[in-house]
């Protein structure tokens, strides 16, 4: 505590008291203005500081921040083959990431093992944008597909054949189907083939395999039919292609093929009767030629081969009216003036080679004929 004198009495009085014990005057309402004034500057300050921090912060996050760039690469690795659209591989919040477009793929091929480097855009909801790389790895980890069409395949004795053809590998990558297993196709007998299939990238298949049968078809009469063969044993055999196959209620049944014969292509009708019994057999020659005499050159060629197995035919040539004023064969093939029949005949079987046309319409037919089987109505040489 300290003395003081009354600003009005002059009187010597505590610093401490608020009135003037002798006078009565008021002495402490001048320290209390003071302090008074200093309680009211201090929260003026206060709000100041803190409206600079909002305007700085305001500043800063206007023309300073640039938004939220979060994004990831959810995954890298890529399976061979696969169609992918690689921004999906990117992880974000829409809500912050309103557009990612790809500004170099870096070559990247998903049909091509191996690392790419691809540069993204990235554009935030402030709209500004950022460039991001990533690298994806193209792998391949998946084996090839291995599919045996048959389980068991019969081969005539002495023909060509591939086990190759009974096989189909499919992949991402490049692949091949490898064969072992010892066979001999000069050689009757059961073989078992083992197939296995490999990639690009060394992945390698479930061995599978087939049984090759190889059967003695000598005594044949056409490529490798007997009159009197069932439906199965013509169908295993036949290399040609399967056109139609015509199955009656009674039985019977039209089984036809397309395929090359004596160079020609020809359809090959294998006719059944109601005992599943091969009786005929009928080559229809397809192929056309503008030059006619090249029918009639392949009608003898034939015929040579023919007579080399059965004998001298009987032969038939029909002649039109016209025929004399034809400069050539083919000419008179051509407007149908000359037909051409050969027939081989025997007990068991007839056959017959004819040569013909009709409004310049080629009909140029093989057909082997048994004479011991029955035939279905109006099928046959008779």
């Amino acid at each position: 505590m300290a003395l003081m004198n009354c600003p009005e009495c002059g009187k010597e009085i505590s610093d401490q008291v608020n009135n003037c014990p002798h006078c009565g005057f008021p002495v402490n309402n001048k320290k209390d203005e003071g302090s008074n004034k200093k309680k009211k500057v201090i929260p003026v300050v206060i709000a100041a500081i803190v409206l600079l921090l909002i305007l700085a912060a305001f500043f800063i996050y206007k023309f300073v921040y640039k938004g939220s760039f979060q994004i990831s690469q959810g995954k890298d690795t890529i399976e061979l083959g696969t169609d992918v659209d690689l921004i999906k591989y990117l992880e974000y919040s829409p809500e912050d990431i309103i557009d990612v477009t790809i500004v170099d793929d870096g070559g990247f091929d998903c049909n091509a093992a191996g690392d790419y480097q691809v540069l993204f855009n990235v554009k935030n909801k402030r709209g500004n944008i950022k460039q991001v790389q990533y690298d994806f790895h193209v792998t391949d980890t998946v084996p090839p597909e291995l599919t045996v069409l048959k389980d068991t395949v019969y081969v005539a004795k002495g023909s060509s054949y591939q086990p190759e053809s009974n096989a189909e590998a499919a992949d991402a990558d490049s692949c091949t189907v490898e064969v072992s297993g010892d066979y001999d196709l000069n050689a009757e007998g059961t073989y078992e083939i083992i197939f296995t299939a490999k990639d690009g990238s060394g992945n390698q298949s479930e061995k599978k395999s087939m049984t090759l049968i190889v059967e003695n078809r000598d005594d044949c009469l056409f490529r490798n039919a007997k009159l009197g063969d069932s439906a199965e044993v013509i169908q295993r055999y036949e290399t040609g292609e399967l056109f139609t196959k015509q199955d009656e209620d009674n039985g019977e049944s039209l089984i036809i093929y397309e395929d090359t014969v004596e160079g020609e292509d020809a359809y090959i009708y294998y006719q059944m009767n109601d005992k599943d019994q091969l009786c005929c057999i009928t080559v229809i020659f397809m192929q056309p030629h503008t030059d006619y005499d090249i029918y009639i050159n392949k009608f003898d060629s034939i015929t040579e081969k023919l007579t080399l197995d059965y004998g001298e035919p009987k032969k038939e040539k029909g002649k039109g009216r016209l025929y004399g004023y034809c400069s050539s064969e083919g000419e008179a093939l051509s407007i149908g003036e000359v037909k051409f029949r050969n027939l081989w005949s025997s007990d068991d079987v007839d056959i017959v080679l004819y040569l013909g046309s009709d409004n310049y319409e080629i009909s140029f037919a093989m057909i082997y004929d048994s004479n011991t089987l029955d035939h279905p109505e109006g099928t046959g040489l008779n």
